[in-house]
C-alpha cells in the first residue's frame, strides 16, 4: 500500500487504515516541510490527533485552532484563554512557525480578522531594549490589555515603579520586566500565586488582547459601519452604545466585521497556497450541517433591536464557498474503515483466574513487539504492578523513539493514544517510493524493514491505553536509525510547543 501526496486541486485516497493507525500514518507519510492542515469533524477528534502527532513527531510544532465555544449569535464572549490560544495559533500559521494544523470544519468556516491586523499589532520586547513605560501602557491599552493591580490571566498588565508584570496573549505564563532607568534589564517568568520569578528569557512576543481593535479609531469605524450595515436606529442598539463608550461587552465578537474597514479574511488566507489538506470524514456534509445551524441561529436572533444580528455570510463562509476554496488545495482522504490494523479483543477479564489471558495469547501468536501506552506516569506504574502480578514483565520506555530502539517483546510508555492498532500492512519508509527533497521525506532506507503495531487495554480504568508492536525484523541499530530520522523529520531541535504557545518567551543566552 502506498500513500501518495496529491498535487494542488487533486485528491489522494489513503486506504485500509483504522482509527488507531491513522495518526501514525499521517505522521509518517505526510511531507515535513509543507504546512499540513487536518480538517476534523469536531474538536475532540482534532485534539486527539494533535496529541498523537506530538507523540510520533515530537520535534514538530503541532497547532490546534479552537473555536469560540459559543453558539453562533449567542450573547456570550469566548473565554480569554480561548482567544489567547486562537491568536497564538493564527500567528504561528501565518509566520510559518506551524508544521501541522488541526482544525474542526466548523472552525475553519469562521471568518477571521484581516492578516495585517494581527501582523501590525504584534510586537516584541527584548532585554537591553529602551522602553518608555508611558508609551507601553498606552500601547497595551490600545491593544485591549487590562491594566490591573495584580496580573493573574492572559491579557492583563500591572506597573509598579520600574517593574512591569505582563501576561501576553498566547503565552502560558506571565513575565516580569525589570527596568534599569529606561532600559529593559531582565525579563523573567513568574508564578501568579507566589509572585516569585522562575526563569529568565531574552525576549517575549505580545499579541493583541482581542481579535478586533479597541482603540478610538476602531470605535469610530465600528459606528460608521454599523450605520451602513444594520437597519434601524443605531441608538436603539445596546451594542452600538456600548462600543461607542469604549465598552466591549459579551457577544461583541459577533460584530467582528464592523471593527475593520476591509473585509474579514479566512483561514485559507492565513494558510497560503502551498498547504496540504487532510480531510477526515465527509467534510462537505459537516460544512452543510454547520451552515444550516448558522442560518437557523440567525433566524432566531432576528427581531432583537438591542443586538441586531449581522448576516451569516459576514461572519462565516457558506458551505459552497468553503468547498470552492478547499478544492484549490491537494487533499488527502484517509479511509479508516480498514480491518487490517484492528486488534482482537484484549480486554481484561476480572472474573477469570487469568485476567490477562487475552493479552498473553496475543503475545504468543503475534510475531512483533508490543507497546502498552498509559495516560500518565501514575497509571503506568499501576499497570506495571498489575502486569507483574499476572506474570508479565514490560520494559518502560520514554517515547516512541525509545520503543523503536529497544528489543524487548513487551514495553510500556506514557502516551495519549486513544485507539489500539497493529500495523502489519503499513509499509516502512523504505518500502515507499522515495520523494523529492522538497517533500522533506528524508533519505530512503536500504534494508526492507517491516512494521507492525498493536494496542491493548490491560486495566479497565485505562480509558486511553494503547500499545504498538514492531516486528522482530528490526534487529540492528543500523536498521533503526534511518527509520527514526524519517519518522520524526529531525530537522528541528526545539521542543514541541503547547496548544497555547509555550516558549513565546525565548530563553536567555
Amino acid at each position: 500500500m502506498t500513500y501518495p501526496i496529491p498535487k494542488p486541486r487533486e485528491k489522494s485516497r489513503w486506504l485500509n487504515l483504522s482509527q488507531g493507525s491513522l495518526p501514525l500514518a499521517l505522521a509518517r507519510y505526510l511531507p515535513h516541510k509543507r504546512l499540513k492542515a487536518v480538517l476534523t469533524q469536531d474538536t475532540e477528534q482534532a485534539l486527539r490527533l494533535q496529541t498523537a502527532w506530538r507523540f510520533f513527531r515530537p520535534h514538530d510544532t503541532a497547532v490546534f485552532l479552537p473555536d469560540w465555544e459559543t453558539l453562533p449569535y449567542e450573547r456570550f464572549s469566548p473565554h480569554q484563554d480561548l482567544v489567547s490560544e486562537r491568536l497564538s495559533a493564527l500567528w504561528q500559521i501565518k509566520s510559518g512557525a506551524a508544521d501541522v494544523l488541526f482544525v474542526p470544519v466548523a472552525t475553519a468556516m469562521q471568518k477571521l480578522p484581516p492578516v495585517p491586523f494581527l501582523a501590525g499589532r504584534t510586537f516584541w520586547l527584548k532585554t537591553g531594549q529602551t522602553l518608555d513605560i508611558g508609551r507601553l501602557k498606552t500601547d497595551l491599552v490600545d491593544a485591549g490589555y487590562n491594566h490591573v493591580s495584580h496580573v493573574v490571566a492572559a491579557g492583563e498588565f500591572a506597573v509598579r515603579g520600574g517593574i512591569v508584570d505582563l501576561f501576553p496573549m498566547g503565552s502560558e505564563m506571565p513575565y516580569r520586566i525589570d527596568l534599569f532607568d529606561d532600559e529593559i534589564d531582565s525579563i523573567k517568568t513568574f508564578d501568579t500565586e507566589t509572585q516569585r520569578t522562575i526563569s529568565p528569557v531574552s525576549e517575549i512576543r505580545l499579541l493583541p488582547a482581542h481579535e478586533f481593535p479597541t482603540d478610538s479609531e476602531a470605535q469610530k469605524i465600528f459606528r460608521s459601519r454599523f450605520r451602513e450595515e444594520v437597519d434601524g436606529n443605531p441608538n436603539d442598539a445596546a451594542v452600538y452604545k456600548a462600543v461607542s463608550n469604549g465598552h466591549f461587552g459579551a457577544g461583541v465578537e459577533y460584530y467582528l466585521p464592523l471593527f475593520f474597514e476591509n473585509e474579514l479574511e479566512t483561514l485559507f488566507d492565513y494558510i497560503g497556497e502551498d498547504a496540504l489538506f487532510v480531510s477526515l470524514g465527509d467534510v462537505h456534509a459537516e460544512a452543510n450541517r454547520f451552515w444550516s445551524d448558522v442560518k437557523s441561529r440567525y433566524a432566531m436572533a432576528q427581531g432583537d433591536e438591542t443586538y441586531p444580528p449581522l448576516l451569516p455570510q459576514y461572519l462565516y463562509l457558506s458551505a459552497d464557498i468553503f468547498a470552492g476554496r478547499l478544492k484549490n488545495y491537494g487533499q488527502v482522504l484517509p479511509d479508516v474503515s480498514g480491518k487490517e490494523h484492528t486488534l482482537p479483543d484484549l480486554a481484561v477479564n476480572r472474573q477469570s483466574d487469568e485476567p490477562l489471558q487475552a493479552l498473553k495469547d496475543f503475545q504468543t501468536t503475534f510475531e512483533g513487539r508490543i507497546l502498552l501506552c498509559a495516560e500518565s506516569l501514575g497509571r503506568r506504574e499501576t499497570m506495571l504492578g498489575f502486569l507483574q502480578q499476572n506474570g508479565l514483565k514490560a520494559k518502560p520506555v520514554s517515547d516512541w523513539q525509545g520503543f523503536l530502539s529497544a528489543h524487548e517483546r513487551l514495553m510500556i510508555t506514557v502516551a495519549p493514544l486513544a485507539y489500539g492498532f497493529k500495523l502489519g500492512g503499513l509499509q516502512s519508509p523504505s518500502q515507499q517510493q522515495p520523494t523529492s527533497a522538497s517533500e522533506g521525506e528524508g533519505e530512503a532506507v536500504t534494508d526492507q524493514t517491516k512494521f507492525s503495531a498493536a494496542v491493548t487495554h490491560p486495566l479497565p480504568q485505562e480509558r486511553e491505553q494503547s500499545a504498538a508492536a514492531v516486528s522482530d525484523d528490526l534487529k540492528t541499530e543500523s536498521s533503526l536509525h534511518p527509520v527514526e530520522s524519517t519518522l520524526h523529520g529531525q530537522t528541528r531541535q526545539q521542543p514541541a510547543p503547547s496548544p497555547v504557545g509555550d516558549g513565546l518567551g525565548r530563553g536567555a543566552k
